[in-house]
């Protein structure tokens, strides 16, 4: 059986989960196939690029596979709140309590992160959030890159190579296009070493250069926002498979107090 092949069946396994979203419109019926996968997701990325506010909370889960740490699974946590043109704080909270934290209001940028020192002050928010790419196993770059495309660079999830769609699927009462491709980060050999070094600094671990499977895609039908995406990554001794999960609201209120650069006072 080919080992492509089986992840992806199992990552189109629900196994349970359940996403919600708010102010979700009547759905096509499932397998409807008149828009192709380019044609999804330049729609997810005019969503994002137009709305007038966003927020999220997201969970990024990593499972180990075979090799000495099998059965290990890590979980991290994170939230974004953004706000046009130019207000935004991401979050992500690590399940052994490390905590990043970056807020932009216009050009200020700030961001806080327990393992350094001091709160600083990057010269863009760009450069604010690659910091944390590689640790929050890309939640820190895919959504912003989509909400501020003029401010955030590097590859983007509507950038998947050779994108093809999967039978349509349905993610708790979510009806879901499944979209699946090699990501153009994932092609990129400089910025893997990156992560490899950042994985290496925080973690203390070294995973090495790998070898990527296709992504999946989970993008809600009814409102073309973004709900999963499904990893698997082969290392020289183990496989990690990471799915990353949002509950998505678009243009709802969103208040002082979520934008607030709030590192703990110590």
């Amino acid at each position: 059986m080919n080992p492509a092949s089986s992840t992806r069946r199992a990552f189109l396994r629900l196994n349970g989960g359940f996403i919600a979203t708010t102010g979700l419109a009547q759905a096509a019926p499932l397998d409807d196939p008149t828009l192709s996968a380019r044609e999804i997701l330049a729609r997810m990325a005019a969503t994002y690029a137009n709305c007038a506010s966003y927020q999220d909370t997201g969970r990024v889960t990593t499972a180990i596979v075979g090799g000495d740490a099998a059965g290990h699974t890590d979980t991290l946590s994170f939230s974004t709140a953004f706000v046009r043109p130019a207000r935004f704080r991401f979050e992500f909270t690590a399940r052994r309590g490390s905590r990043f934290l970056a807020v932009a209001h216009g050009e200020d940028t700030r961001t806080w992160w327990d393992v350094q020192p001091g709160i600083q002050r990057p010269p863009s928010l760009e450069m604010a959030l690659a910091g944390a790419a590689g640790i929050s196993r890309g939640a820190a770059h895919t959504v912003p890159a989509l909400l501020m495309p003029d401010r955030v660079g590097g590859a983007r999830l509507t950038d998947l190579i050779e994108p093809r769609r999967l039978p349509d699927a349905r993610l708790g009462d979510v009806d879901c296009f499944c979209i699946e491709g090699a990501s153009l980060a994932d092609r990129d050999p400089e910025l893997q070493e990156r992560i490899r070094q950042q994985v290496l600094q925080t973690t203390g671990k070294d995973f090495g250069l790998a070898r990527h499977g296709p992504d999946v895609v989970w993008i809600a039908r009814a409102t073309f926002l973004l709900h999963r995406i499904d990893k698997s990554i082969q290392h020289a001794t183990h496989r990690s498979d990471t799915t990353t999960t949002y509950v998505p609201v678009l243009d709802a209120a969103i208040t002082d107090r979520q934008l607030a650069f709030d590192p703990p006072v110590r």
